[in-house]
């Protein structure tokens, strides 16, 4: 839990330069993996 929390700050921290940088498919490929990555360590 402390880890998402973690996560969210950094995403919300690094928000505008990710917009710029990255296609958005890479985006939801890495978010997705985070969140089942996240789900399984719980």
């Amino acid at each position: 839990r402390i880890f998402l929390v973690l996560m969210q700050r950094l995403l919300k921290f690094l928000h505008p330069m990710v917009r710029t940088t990255f296609p958005k498919k890479v985006l939801v490929m890495l978010s997705k993996r985070l969140v089942l990555w996240n789900y399984l360590s719980n």
